[in-house]
């Protein structure tokens, strides 16, 4: 498989290096050199995806990443990431051998969280949703 690649942008700096800590924090590693300040105040810097972390990677039609996780005796596990059709964080879930577990953080387009949903053994036990907690 080639190398995947994937451009930065804000207008914020703050935000594109929090962004990008974001990514380097679920194995992107970031382009040295690769800052660049654009015309109409928008800052950009190139991640490059370590593959090595993940054996489950899927891109859409343009070779934008969609989903990258892991996949072990037929099962998901470990933490899974979904990307929206602009690269942004959309999903990111936790399995334990192919069952839901963990922390699954559901994201707003802008980049802040929508929601938490606590799984143990793929079962729903907590919902979090602007700032209301719901114990199941």
């Amino acid at each position: 498989m080639k190398k995947i690649f994937k451009t930065i942008l804000n207008l914020n700096l703050l935000d594109l290096d929090l962004t990008v800590k974001k990514h380097v924090n679920i194995g992107w590693k970031k382009i040295e050199n690769s800052y660049s300040y654009l015309w109409g105040n928008i800052h950009s810097t190139i991640i490059e995806l370590d593959k090595n972390q993940y054996n489950y990677i899927k891109l859409d039609k343009y070779g934008n990443v969609k989903i990258i996780g892991n996949i072990k005796n037929n099962k998901k596990v470990k933490n899974w990431y979904y990307f929206d059709k602009k690269g942004n964080f959309s999903k990111k879930t936790g399995y334990k051998k192919g069952l839901k577990n963990g922390k699954w953080i559901f994201y707003k387009s802008c980049g802040t969280i929508d929601k938490i949903e606590i799984y143990e053994n793929d079962e729903l036990k907590k919902y979090i949703k602007d700032n209301e907690v719901i114990n199941f």
